[in-house]
């Protein structure tokens, strides 16, 4: 990115914007890095409030990315989303197995991440 900067060019910002999304923009790559953020996220402990809000931030930020990425949806298998779940301090992930338990037995599935 630097090189860009010392180029003394209108299409300079452009021509780093094509770079940046050919290396990191394809939705496979996006996909795979989001989804090992997730996988190597750390439990959170029943006390941790910022820890709490980092991971719901970033859950709003991946169910954002869902909506365009199909490689994404991934998250709306129930096993994937019990790995969430446990990521979960103990009081947080008791307050959601009532809601879970209900969608289940409503509508006959394990609730998905995000209901497009």
């Amino acid at each position: 990115m630097a090189s860009f900067v010392l180029l003394d060019s209108e299409d300079a910002y452009e021509r780093a914007k094509e770079m940046l999304a050919k290396r990191f923009g394809h939705p496979f790559v996006v996909a795979s890095s989001c989804r090992s953020k997730l996988e190597s996220w750390p439990a959170i402990h029943p006390n941790d409030g910022p820890g709490m809000r980092k991971f719901a931030d970033y859950l709003v930020q991946y169910e954002q990315l869902m909506k365009t990425n199909g490689n994404l949806r991934v998250l709306n298998d129930d096993q994937e989303n019990r790995k969430l779940a446990s990521k979960l301090a103990r009081w947080a992930s008791n307050r959601w197995s009532p809601t879970g338990f209900n969608w289940k037995e409503e509508k006959g599935t394990f609730p998905p991440f995000l209901s497009l």
